[in-house]
């Protein structure tokens, strides 16, 4: 079980998902839109449970539009926030089950709206997930 393990389940379950998104195991430099990239955010060692648990959050970014392109997208990506469907970023990260690489998989929420990178404005989500490995 490891973190870099999840993060290829996961880029790999977006990208077989989820047609024309690109996804990262960390956060592009200059990224290409659409793209999505997969980071740890933070971790909690369980010391109550038998041997080593660590219950890792990991944030999934979807990067839809740039600049001036911003309204052209906003129903394309209110498709992406559904909790199921063909088009939905919770199914395509819940149809990884990690992989082997976790004991168990869940998004619990996400957070929408504008993103900066290398001083860019991009419209976006981002996926709160949570793993135990």
């Amino acid at each position: 079980m490891s973190i870099s393990g999840i993060k290829t389940a996961i880029k790999t379950a977006i990208e077989a998902n989820l047609t024309g998104i690109p996804c990262y195991t960390s956060v592009p430099g200059s990224p290409e839109i659409p793209c999505a990239f997969v980071v740890p955010k933070t971790g909690s060692y369980l010391i109550n449970f038998p041997g080593s648990k660590v219950q890792v959050e990991f944030d999934v970014t979807l990067l839809l539009a740039k600049g001036d392109l911003l309204e052209n997208v906003q129903d394309k990506l209110d498709t992406y926030l559904l909790p199921t469907g063909t088009g939905s970023m919770k199914a395509a990260i819940m149809a990884t089950a990690c992989a082997g690489n976790a004991d168990w998989v869940r998004v619990t929420g996400f957070d929408y709206g504008g993103f900066t990178f290398s001083g860019v404005e991009y419209l976006g989500a981002k996926w709160h997930v949570q793993v135990m490995i």
